[in-house]
């Protein structure tokens, strides 16, 4: 009994250490339409921020708890600065769907040049249907030019919470347990 407790510590430390572990999305959705470099840039390698264009739901339309987001739904999207700092911070909603909004709290720089520009950030995503009222997500939005024209993708995940993957780590570890006792008798 001692070294199942022993254990069982050495498995929540664990969890409780891993803040880079990835969870697997419960819920996805990917927008499309058209962003312009800002401000006054005529090219990504120049910009600062994005000002977003007219939006929708991509074909693949949403999944999961964003399931209720559809192809060619309108997506309100908001302009922000993404250099030196996110203005503003956060960005709240930074895009807005179907009851869904998603609050974007920082961003990272992937990748940029003339013509492409490459972006992740984290944040909450609220609406009905999420666990709670409202997740973690991630976001990623990658823009292009091409022919003059200003165009851009994201798509954006809903994440389990930490605690919820933890209880879900301990029933597993629980079982394994249990199964290992019972296989003794």
């Amino acid at each position: 009994m001692k070294r199942l407790v022993a254990l069982l510590a050495v498995v929540v430390v664990a969890l409780a250490a891993a803040p880079g572990a990835q969870a697997v999305p419960i819920g996805t959705v990917g927008f499309t339409g058209i962003a312009v470099p800002t401000p006054a840039a005529d090219t990504w390698a120049a910009a600062e921020g994005v000002d977003f264009g007219a939006a929708t739901v991509d074909e693949t339309g949403g999944t999961g708890v964003l399931a209720g987001l559809l192809f060619l739904d309108p997506v309100a999207y908001t302009d922000f600065l993404f250099l030196p700092t996110l203005t503003p911070s956060p960005v709240n909603p930074l895009w807005s769907a179907g009851g869904f909004s998603f609050i974007l709290e920082s961003v990272t720089l992937q990748f940029r040049n003339a013509r492409a520009l490459v972006l992740s950030g984290k944040g909450y995503i609220t609406g009905a249907g999420i666990p709670g009222g409202s997740a973690r997500a991630i976001w990623d939005f990658s823009a292009n030019q091409t022919a003059g024209a200003f165009n851009f993708s994201s798509t954006t995940a809903v994440l389990p919470e930490p605690a919820t993957l933890a209880l879900l780590g301990l029933g597993l570890f629980g079982s394994a347990g249990l199964s290992r006792r019972l296989r003794r008798r």
